[in-house]
């Protein structure tokens, strides 16, 4: 009689595959933004996250697999939000606008900041560190594109060398204040809490950026 196979067990505690993926993933994010990459261990996850060491390594591969596999996940949602804007009717601002509006209310459902984890992974060296740099660059370049066909279209004045430096600023200044959302007003002097103060935080932040790049 021919033997049954038996089970991977480093599934075998886990009813669903995306159900403990994404448990590890978040597991993660929050480990990283607490302790950094280096101080953070496949063994504390686990834990963090109910499964197993072997499971994470099956899924992964690698602590460095994990990690990246966060950095793309959470550039990728981003990005997503940069192409769905770039293909807005309406003028250069109403696009900015839109990614803005847009990108808040996804960082916004989650039960924590992505600012701790961003941060943290921004500054680590090698491989997660290298591949978060080269996905951000990657989206500000995508934002960049936003501001280069507004002038092509004329409706923003023609800017002096590589738009970057500007898409950067627009980048970092509100959509990195985003990621911060769950901050209390008084850790970070602006109250982001509700739809209308979200809104009125771009519209004015949207009137800083565009009152010298819209074509008069």
């Amino acid at each position: 009689m021919q033997a049954v196979p038996s089970p991977n067990p480093a599934l075998s505690e886990t009813p669903s595959r995306e159900d403990a993926r994404t448990k590890i993933l978040e597991a993660t994010h929050q480990l990283v933004g607490d302790h950094g990459f280096d101080a953070t261990s496949i063994r504390e996850i686990a834990k963090a996250s109910g499964t197993n060491p072997a499971l994470i390594y099956y899924y992964f591969g690698s602590k460095e697999g994990l990690f990246g596999e966060l950095a793309n996940l959470n550039a990728d949602r981003c990005a997503e939000v940069l192409r769905d804007a770039a293909t807005l009717e309406g003028t250069t601002r109403e696009r900015v606008g839109h990614f803005l509006t847009n990108w808040m209310l996804v960082v916004g459902q989650r039960a924590t900041s992505y600012g701790p984890w961003f941060r943290q992974t921004l500054h680590s060296p090698g491989e997660p560190g290298d591949m978060l740099r080269s996905r951000v660059a990657g989206n500000i370049r995508l934002l960049a594109n936003i501001l280069e066909d507004g002038m092509r279209r004329k409706d923003l004045r023609e800017i002096v060398g590589d738009p970057m430096p500007i898409a950067a600023g627009i980048m970092l200044s509100v959509a990195g204040l985003a990621m911060e959302l769950i901050l209390k007003q008084d850790q970070s002097g602006v109250d982001l809490t509700t739809a209308q103060n979200r809104k009125a935080f771009i519209d004015r932040m949207l009137d800083v950026w565009f009152s010298g790049l819209e074509a008069r």
